[in-house]
């Protein structure tokens, strides 16, 4: 079993589970997720923790709930919140987003979700959820976001571009505001950020960002967008 530690400038995640990491998808989500004054945000599929700690910081008023499914994963990302100084501001629930109900809609909602479909099978159980769509399908991560997010909020989410239009075409109620093409290095499409809405009265506008050059230098626009997290 990997134990591994990564240190950020207001927080540290240590995982425990082999086969998984602290991944850049999640580093990017988290940065570049935001609205303005969410009060209430939802991390669905937390993983270790990372984007819901990053949301903390960057809205200490901000009330977090972060839903992990797999039972090893949640003790992980419990732990990294409860050693925190943001563990009085997010709440760490076990469980299946499809079955939980909350009191409340949300402002902002977050996702790193699975994506491989009728993918070999990982060895590691944890890993198997993690990364596999089975577990949160395209249709799944939809309703859920329908049914959760707030009339005014927004809905985040990071897909690689062939699972981000499949996704796209069945968010039938939820409306394209943003797309955010992330390259990993010049003409290297690596992820697509959607921002979603249940605003059908907005143009979807499309943008780019660029992680390393060409040698694998971080771009300073990806130095910037992570200044305020990494060391």
């Amino acid at each position: 079993m990997g134990n591994s530690e990564f240190r950020f400038k207001k927080f540290s995640i240590t995982n425990q589970t082999e086969g998984l990491k602290v991944t850049t998808d999640a580093c990017v989500l988290g940065a570049i997720s935001e609205t303005e004054n969410p009060y209430t945000i939802l991390d669905i599929g937390t993983g270790t923790g990372l984007i819901a700690l990053m949301l903390a910081q960057k809205y200490p008023n901000s009330k977090i709930k972060a839903v992990e499914i797999q039972k090893t994963i949640f003790h992980q990302a419990k732990s990294n919140v409860s050693e925190s100084i943001y563990h009085k501001q997010i709440e760490v629930l076990h469980g299946d987003i499809k079955n939980l109900a909350f009191e409340h809609q949300f402002d902002l909602i977050v996702c790193n979700p699975p994506y491989f479909k009728n993918h070999l099978a990982a060895k590691n159980q944890a890993k198997q959820i993690a990364l596999h769509n089975d577990f949160l399908s395209f249709e799944d991560l939809y309703f859920a976001a329908l049914k959760h997010l707030e009339n005014d909020g927004l809905f985040y989410v990071i897909y690689p571009l062939s699972e981000f239009l499949k996704f796209k075409n069945i968010a039938h109620n939820l409306y394209l505001q943003t797309e955010v093409i992330i390259y990993n290095k010049p003409n290297q499409i690596h992820r697509v950020v959607g921002f979603f809405s249940k605003n059908s009265n907005v143009k979807c506008f499309q943008k780019s960002m660029l992680l390393h050059t060409s040698d694998n230098t971080r771009t300073k626009e990806f130095a910037e967008l992570m200044f305020d997290y990494y060391l």
